[in-house]
């Protein structure tokens, strides 16, 4: 059988697990490649329920199958027609849907002197840590903020990957305010989607 990703964006690829309905067991697990298309292989027929993983980009879904056995194509003679016909073949489109939250990264980097102790070197430029990256919500009504509607959250640190700050919130517009000693704060104006956002700012000592 064969599964096409209905997704539009060709670089995500998603983890999905087929399961037998009636057992509940994990019958196996792959991962689509770039054009969206997962093929299981030797799957016994029976009913199953296809379940995709929620992820940063997409919700988690499941779909019900029910797989028969259509041919013995041991006995076809020209298989290569029936395989690019798919006569064979159970095709099953999966819809997927955007993620409700924006999942943001905020990667802190300086082109300048290089921090005690950060041995962090990203793409020629050093990455900050131990900054407080500040996640400034704004309410918005007919273009003015309305009082009291301001919320303020504080983006934490990764605890693996130093210089990169995290938050999951919901999309729209924000402002990330950045102080760290030794450099400008910052003030900037973001827009935030659905799914990963990721942000690099640049500190100036």
């Amino acid at each position: 059988m064969s599964l096409l990703n209905q997704s539009k964006r060709v670089d995500v690829i998603e983890d999905i697990s087929i399961i037998n309905k009636l057992k509940g067991k994990v019958l196996s697990t792959g991962y689509s490649d770039k054009s969206g298309i997962l093929f299981f292989e030797n799957v016994p027929y029976d009913s199953y329920l296809i379940e995709v993983e929620n992820n940063k980009n997409f919700l988690g879904c499941g779909a019900l199958v029910q797989f028969q056995k259509i041919y013995d194509v041991k006995n076809i003679t020209n298989k290569k027609y029936i395989a690019e016909n798919g006569q064979y073949l159970l095709n099953k489109l999966i819809g997927l849907k955007r993620q409700i939250d924006a999942y943001v990264e905020v990667y802190l980097f300086s082109r300048g002197k290089k921090e005690d102790n950060n041995n962090n070197d990203f793409a020629g430029v050093n990455l900050i840590s131990g900054a407080r990256v500040i996640l400034v919500k704004k309410f918005y009504d007919s273009g003015d903020i309305v009082s009291g509607n301001v919320d303020e959250f504080d983006v934490d640190e990764n605890k693996n990957i130093k210089g990169r700050y995290e938050i999951i919130t919901v999309p729209g517009e924000a402002e990330l305010n950045v102080f760290k000693q030794g450099y400008e704060n910052i003030y900037k104006q973001v827009k935030l989607r659905n799914g990963i956002n990721k942000i690099n700012i640049e500190l100036i000592g």
